[in-house]
C-alpha cells in the first residue's frame, strides 16, 4: 500500500472531509494508507474518503478523525458503494449520529466485506465498531476496538442496522449510556446471521 503520512485538517465547519473528499461512481482507491495524521471535520469525514459512490478496497488509517456532525468514519464517512479489506487504527469521534471505526454511514447501495477495526470509537448515537449506521450489505468484518455512546444505539460491529450482517464479530468492549446497546448490533432491522460477541456490553 502506498502510504501518506502527516495530514492535518481542522475545520468543523467544513464538509465531505478525507485524502479524498468524493469519489465518484466510476472512482476507484485502492492501497492507500494515512498514519500520524488528524481530521476534523463537520458532516461526513473520513481518514482516506468522506463520501464513496465509487470502490475502496485496501485501504487503511491509524490517524485520528472527527467530526461536528453525521457520518464520520476511519475510512469513509459515507459509503454508497463497495468497500473491501479495509481497517482503522485510528481513534474516531463523531458528532451526533452515525460514527464507525471504518464507514459512518454506509447505505443501501453499498457492500463492506471483509473489513475491521481495532481502535476507539465514541459519538453520540448509532456508533459501531465498523459501520455506524448500515443501510448496506455487511460481510466477514469484525472489531476489536472499545466502542462508547452518549446516546440511543450502539453496538460492537453496527450501531443500528437495516441492511444484513453475516460472519461478523465483536470483542471489544461496548458502553452505551442509553438505550439499545449490542455485542453486535444495537438496534436492528435486517437479518443477522453467523455472528457473536464476546466482548464486555454496558448499557444505560
Amino acid at each position: 500500500a502506498h502510504t501518506i503520512t502527516g495530514l492535518y485538517f481542522d475545520n468543523i465547519n467544513a464538509n465531505y472531509i478525507g485524502l479524498f473528499g468524493c469519489v465518484g461512481l466510476d472512482g476507484k482507491v485502492q492501497g492507500v494508507g494515512i498514519i500520524k495524521s488528524y481530521f476534523n471535520g463537520g458532516f461526513i469525514v473520513g481518514g482516506v474518503v468522506g463520501s464513496s459512490n465509487g470502490t475502496v478496497i485496501n485501504c487503511y488509517n491509524t490517524g485520528s478523525v472527527r467530526g461536528n456532525s453525521n457520518s464520520v468514519g476511519g475510512v469513509i464517512g459515507y459509503n454508497d458503494n463497495i468497500v473491501r479489506d479495509c481497517y482503522n487504527e485510528g481513534a474516531i469521534s463523531g458528532g451526533n449520529k452515525s460514527a464507525g471505526g471504518v464507514v459512518g454511514y454506509s447505505s443501501s447501495n453499498g457492500t463492506v466485506t471483509n473489513c475491521f477495526n481495532t481502535g476507539s470509537v465514541s459519538g453520540m448515537e448509532n456508533v459501531g465498531g465498523v459501520v455506524g449506521y448500515n443501510y448496506s450489505t455487511m460481510t466477514n468484518c469484525y472489531n476489536t476496538g472499545f466502542v462508547s455512546s452518549n446516546g440511543d444505539g450502539v453496538g460492537g460491529v453496527v450501531g443500528i442496522s437495516g441492511g444484513s450482517v453475516t460472519n461478523c464479530y465483536n470483542e471489544g468492549t461496548i458502553n452505551g449510556d442509553d438505550t439499545n446497546v449490542g455485542g453486535v448490533v444495537g438496534v436492528n432491522g435486517g437479518p443477522v446471521t453467523s455472528c457473536y460477541n464476546e466482548g464486555t456490553v454496558i448499557g444505560g
